[in-house]
């Protein structure tokens, strides 16, 4: 291990230190010259694509909160208004569209790993059950939006929310809000918030074309088409992902040989309606299409050769703003829905001829929300709202073995949800003091009645312009319709599952912000949380779980052209039922990414390294389940842009570049060494 952490330490400061010859080419404001006897080129079609949202300089949000240099960047999610990231006592992440760019993810999940106090576990290669872990808590403890829809799957057991089928597709930024967020968001939000805000067309129509192929058998088309007016704006996508895969059970264990392929096909797009500067009327929408083959467990001879699992999600939200002329009132009305299916085949096969297993899940989720701000005073700003929100699901499933036929059926349930909330946001000394209060009540129709408080707070120092925040808040889960109804398991009995959490942080500037240092300490309980219990077979409250720890973070703005940001996180969980640590979650995990251009911003590097350490799982191969240790690893990616002209780019990926051998779940596998290239036209 050590071997590979020097290996990655080389590789990133030598490309910190890339030779000046190299970094400082003629010009691109002037032709470039030809070579003797070479054709003459246009020097217009010379100059590189520069992206819209690409700021010289700006070092925003790229890791660790980054306030203190960043106050220009404004966040949706922490407050639901619009917030500049510097005045926020929450504790908050942002993924830029210029960093998609360029690390030239096709997931959101890649992009999500090294965030401060965020985990990443996928059970295989591309396209299987991928959860995410926010300061410990549960997967199902991490609220997914999309332009505020809730994403999360209603009839999944946990309600989770399965980031194997997102892609990168349309999306401007993801904001990330550490710690409980039921007071603006309600149930679900008890670990934290994911919020994926997609794009907002402008100016002139840009149509854009890409390609991508590389290892395992990889390949992806997408194309988008763009643009806006003061009156209209429009940005619609589409692509298509297909590979060959891995084994989805780890293949360097014993009878597990044939890959598992993944497609991927997504449609998205974001149209608006705005004919006076206080009206305007605002259309998301988003349809993922996703097939996955899949093995039966993870560990030895879990090979199947015709296990598939299909998904399919549409999503759409509406929303009507109004500003009144006295520009005091601001109200947003939405309606929202999210609808989810999924299938699980698995015939019987020459490995498994007498057993067979068919699935079928269906659900949706209808959501209509009335926000008003009240803009009191410029160092006040007040939110009420109210909400309403339905929830349907059903599913249904059979299977046949040595020991015979079983079915299953539950039919259509449903859940309903009112609340009411209010918040107040209050600046003072010049918005170096910025403290905000909020409550929330929800009424669900099985889990009854759940009050839940946040305030946060945050104070710069005027001359050293040090920040100090803090934010204490509770949150809350509602049972899940599978919890609740499900035939075969279900407990109409359960209550709702609590949570208590508090965060206190600092962030220091140095030389004019071109170093920012960050350092959080935080702590969650958990209470009442829902298990399922084997000896009845049947889902009960009794967990009580917390998890604490500390996120650091520092960036680095070596020069105009090299940023270089680090986060690192100590967590520690107990389940206070049993003393041990929860699944899955590393007690030490680090991440060092590196971004430089050169070429006179023609060339863009990046390297990213994620450092995780030990962490505990379970062998569901015995039985009963047996606890296990997962080795450390480090993972270095890296990937290359160029423009070629003014319209067009090219870019070489590789990921995991010194074949690192790990898992992220016990005994299901990983990519090795692969590479990808791919080529982007925009006119």
């Amino acid at each position: 291990m050590s071997r590979r952490l020097r290996a990655a330490a080389a590789v990133l400061s030598g490309l910190l230190f890339v030779p000046s010859v190299f970094a400082q080419p003629q010009p691109l404001d002037s032709p470039i010259a030809p070579t003797e006897g070479a054709a003459t080129v246009p020097a217009e079609s010379q100059l590189p694509e520069i992206p819209e949202t690409r700021v010289i300089g700006d070092r925003s949000a790229i890791g660790g909160q980054g306030s203190a240099t960043s106050g220009a960047t404004v966040i949706e999610s922490a407050a639901r208004t619009g917030v500049p990231l510097g005045q926020t006592g929450s504790s908050v992440s942002v993924i830029t569209r210029e960093q998609i760019e360029e690390r030239r993810a096709t997931t959101v999940q890649e992009l999500l790993r090294g965030l401060p106090g965020v985990d990443v576990a996928q059970q295989g290669g591309p396209g299987r059950v991928t959860s995410v872990f926010i300061r410990g808590a549960n997967s199902e403890h991490t609220k997914v939006l999309l332009d505020g829809i809730p994403m999360n799957d209603p009839i999944s057991p946990g309600r989770a929310f399965d980031f194997s089928n997102l892609s990168v597709d349309n999306i401007e930024r993801i904001e990330v809000i550490r710690g409980p967020q039921s007071v603006l968001y309600g149930s679900d939000a008890i670990g934290g918030v994911i919020n994926i805000i997609t794009r907002k067309g402008q100016g002139a129509m840009q149509r854009r074309l890409s390609a991508m192929g590389g290892s395992f058998g990889t390949g992806q088309a997408a194309g988008n088409v763009s643009g806006g007016n003061d009156l209209f704006h429009y940005s619609v996508g589409g692509s298509y992902f297909n590979t060959n895969g891995i084994s989805a059970a780890d293949r360097r264990l014993p009878g597990n040989t044939e890959t598992d392929g993944f497609q991927l096909g997504t449609l998205s797009g974001r149209t608006g309606w705005t004919p006076t500067d206080r009206f305007d009327v605002d259309f998301v929408f988003r349809y993922n299409n996703g097939s996955a083959d899949i093995d039966n467990s993870g560990g030895p001879n879990q090979d199947d050769p015709n296990a598939r699992n299909n998904t399919e999600q549409v999503f759409t939200r509406t929303q009507i703003r109004f500003l009144e002329s006295n520009e005091i009132w601001e109200q947003k009305l939405s309606f929202s829905t999210a609808d989810h299916r999924r299938k699980n085949i698995n015939p019987v096969d020459f490995l498994r001829p007498l057993d067979s297993f068919f699935s079928n899940f269906q659900g949706n989720t209808r959501l209509l929300d009335w926000q008003n701000n009240f803009f009191l005073h410029e160092s006040n700003t007040a939110t009420v709202g109210a909400s309403y929100q339905e929830e349907n699901g059903e599913s249904a499933f059979t299977s046949t073995s040595a020991f015979g036929p079983f079915d299953s059926v539950s039919p259509t349930q449903a859940l309903r949800d009112a609340a009411v909330y209010a918040q107040d946001q209050i600046r003072l000394f010049d918005n170096r003091s910025v403290t905000t209060l909020g409550i929330r009540q929800d009424n669900y129709s099985q889990a009854g009645t759940a009050t839940t408080y946040r305030a946060t707070s945050l104070y710069r120092l005027p001359v050293t312009e040090t920040a100090f925040r803090g934010s204490i808040g509770t949150g809350f889960k509602a049972p899940t319709i599978f919890q609740l109804f499900d035939g075969f398991s279900g407990n109409p009995n359960l209550r709702p599952e609590e949570s208590f959490g508090w965060d206190y942080g600092v962030e220091q500037p140095f030389w004019d912000g071109q170093v920012v240092l960050g350092a959080t300490y935080f702590r969650n309980d958990f209470t009442n949380l829902i298990d399922f219990n084997p000896a009845t077979f049947s889902f009960f409250n009794v967990g009580a779980a917390a998890s604490m720890g500390v996120e650091l973070s520092a960036v680095f703005q070596w020069d105009d052209v090299t940023t270089i940001t680090t986060t690192f996180t100590h967590l520690n969980t107990v389940d206070k039922a049993t003393g041990l640590k929860l699944l899955r979650r590393p007690i030490d995990r680090a991440n060092v990414g590196l971004t430089r251009r050169v070429l006179d911003d023609r060339a863009t590097l990046n390297v990213n390294a994620n450092i995780v350490g030990q962490r505990e799982d379970n062998d569901f191969a015995t039985f009963p389940a047996t606890r296990v240790v997962l080795d450390p690893y480090i993972v270095l990616n890296a990937t290359g842009t160029y423009d070629l002209t003014k319209r067009s780019q090219v870019y070489v990926r590789v990921d995991n570049m010194f074949d690192e051998r790990y898992q992220e779940v016990f005994g299901f596998g990983t990519p090795g060494l692969s590479a990808y290239g791919g080529m982007t036209v925009n006119w």
